[in-house]
């Protein structure tokens, strides 16, 4: 038989904090043979009457039973010391079970509910310090969730691909625009941002963004896509609140209307080649 006795002044505090549930110690439970009427006057004569708690007594019952109800619901099982009881089968039986939290002689329990109940006053002032630190993190999480959708919103509204990625290349978040030119999915976070299919032509955008962690030098490139449209690509640093270089932001501006207008440009220039006055502005361009 394997019986651990445990000393109620050294061991009491470590259990209670352990397995009380403040909120519902104050009911105590007594459970006693045929013969245990002593040991309960014993105790009783032993506990104060103000020790802030309610008892329950049961006699003639199922030691083992009882017990075992108790520590379902996170209770203390307290059992007296099977050497000091006249009749020793209810404390025996309940060593055997494994279900017992603490073993005393009767007449040493009062000091055992004078520790448990001070280490009850010290987990309740605990237990409300706890539910204060969590008001002040649920609205620190409502406080994120409110900035989160405030970015998203922002982002999504100027229009402007986005695509944040960590030091290792993997997508960390996008705006809704980046999923016109890459095929990307909320599914796609976490994942390498090479192996995502994209409509830019743009076969250097993998070495350069290498290059921007390793240098901390932004990099900016005009690159076609497959449908005949512009977008500046424009790769930058990510960096926190302490300066802290924490992966990469790529942009992509459309740029097609201003790509149109410079190959106009361009085109005027060949056919006409001639310096253009216009409401006194100098136009310049190629001439003989």
């Amino acid at each position: 038989m394997n019986v651990r006795t445990i000393k109620p002044k050294e061991s009491a505090a470590v259990i209670t904090s352990r397995i009380i549930d403040k909120t519902q110690f104050p009911i105590v439970g007594i459970g006693a043979s045929a013969g245990g009427l002593e040991a309960v006057e014993q105790f009783f004569g032993k506990m104060p009457k103000d020790c802030g708690m309610a008892f329950v007594v049961i006699q003639h019952s199922d030691g083992s039973l009882g017990l075992k109800a108790i520590k379902e619901k996170n209770g203390v099982v307290v059992v007296q010391d099977p050497a000091t009881a006249k009749f020793d089968g209810m404390p025996r039986s309940a060593m055997e079970a494994v279900i017992a939290d603490i073993v005393a002689p009767a007449e040493d329990l009062q000091s055992t509910n004078e520790e448990l109940t001070t280490s009850k006053e010290e987990m309740q002032s605990l237990n409300e310090e706890l539910q204060t630190v969590n008001v002040e993190l649920q609205s620190k999480v409502a406080d994120y969730i409110r900035a989160n959708n405030d970015m998203k919103n922002l982002l999504n509204n100027i229009e402007i691909a986005t695509i944040f990625l960590d030091k290792d290349l993997n997508i960390r978040r996008f705006t809704d625009p980046a999923t016109k030119i890459f095929k990307l999915r909320d599914s796609d976070i976490g994942r390498p941002f090479t192996d995502q299919v994209s409509d830019l032509q743009y076969p250097d955008l993998e070495n350069h963004a290498k290059k921007v962690i390793q240098s901390l030098a932004f990099c900016e490139t005009a690159a076609p896509t497959n449908d005949g449209s512009w977008s500046n690509v424009r790769i930058m640093p990510y960096r926190t609140h302490n300066d802290f270089i924490d992966g990469l932001v790529m942009t992509f501006t459309d740029i097609t209307e201003l790509k149109k207008l410079e190959s106009e440009l361009k085109k005027n220039e060949i056919n006409h080649p001639a310096r253009i006055r216009r409401k006194g502005t100098l136009i310049p361009g190629r001439y003989s």
